[in-house]
């Protein structure tokens, strides 16, 4: 259940993310279809959205959990989803979803739901190049 705190707080966190937040654009595939026998993807036509963010805090590149690779360098920052207010987020952010952070593209490689009661607040992303 949502809080009385919570429910006056949560409509000013995505006025606060466009005063003093990033602009980002986030770039989905709703009707990608996939080919497993000809090992093809046909993404179709994207599906656009800006959004503003908090400032994005850079990521180091760094070695892979499991010590095969080294990740790429990349951002991490809190999506406002717009719970309580009349500008909900219009897509749930999932892995590989494309972003674009001051003006470089990324793709998202963890998301964290941010609760508040019973909404979702937001989401933590990390995306790297």
């Amino acid at each position: 259940m949502t809080t009385a705190t919570e429910a006056r707080l949560l409509p000013k966190v995505p006025v606060l993310a466009k005063k003093y937040g990033t602009l980002a654009t986030f770039t989905l595939y709703p009707s990608a279809t996939s080919d497993t026998d000809e090992s093809t993807v046909s993404l179709g036509a994207p599906t656009v959205y800006q959004r503003y963010i908090t400032p994005p805090a850079d990521l180091e590149a760094e070695l892979a959990e499991d010590a095969s690779e080294v990740e790429s360098e990349g951002v991490r920052f809190f999506l406002p989803s717009g719970a309580l207010t009349s500008d909900p987020l219009p897509f749930t952010p999932t892995l590989g979803l494309r972003c674009t952070v001051r003006g470089k593209d990324y793709r998202v490689r963890k998301v964290e739901a941010k609760p508040s009661g019973d909404q979702v607040a937001g989401y933590s992303l990390e995306a790297r190049a």
